[in-house]
C-alpha cells in the first residue's frame, strides 16, 4: 500500500508542481508534459528512496499513541518536518543555487510533498 500511495502522490506532487511552475512563469516555453514526466520521476525517486522507508519509521512511532487524533498531529508534525529536510537535503546536494530562499522553497515542497503523502495514505487505509 505505501508503494502505491507514493506512485499516487508523486503523479499529485508533479501535476500542482508543474502547474505552479506554469502559472508563475507563463513566459517560459518547456512543453507542459515533458516538464511533467521529469518531476514525475525525481518526485517518485524520492518517495521511494527517502518517503518510503521515513515513513515507516514514523507510522511505528507514533502507532504507540492513545488517540487516533494525537496519532494524526503527530503524524502531521512529523512528516512535515521529515519532508522539509529531505526536500532542503535534495536541494543542497542537488541544487545550483545554495541561497537560503532556495533551500527554504524546497523545504516547503518537501513539506507539501509528504503531507499529500501522509494524506493520500490515510485515505487509502479507510
Amino acid at each position: 500500500m505505501r508503494f502505491l500511495s507514493a506512485v499516487l502522490s508523486a503523479f499529485m506532487v508533479a501535476f500542482i508542481y508543474v502547474l505552479v511552475a506554469f502559472i508563475s512563469n507563463p513566459a517560459d516555453d518547456p512543453i507542459f508534459f515533458e516538464l511533467f514526466v521529469i518531476t514525475l520521476l525525481i518526485t517518485g525517486l524520492i518517495y521511494l528512496i527517502a518517503g518510503i522507508p521515513i515513513s515507516i519509521y514514523i507510522d511505528r512511532s507514533i502507532k504507540k499513541l492513545r488517540t487516533s487524533w494525537q496519532r494524526y498531529i503527530a503524524g502531521v508534525c512529523s512528516y512535515s518536518i521529515a519532508g522539509a529536510f529531505i526536500g532542503a537535503l535534495v536541494h543542497i546536494l542537488f541544487g545550483q543555487e545554495v541561497e537560503l530562499n532556495a533551500i527554504m522553497g524546497m523545504a516547503l515542497y518537501g513539506t507539501v510533498a509528504a503531507n499529500i503523502y501522509y494524506h493520500v495514505q490515510l485515505w487509502m487505509k479507510k
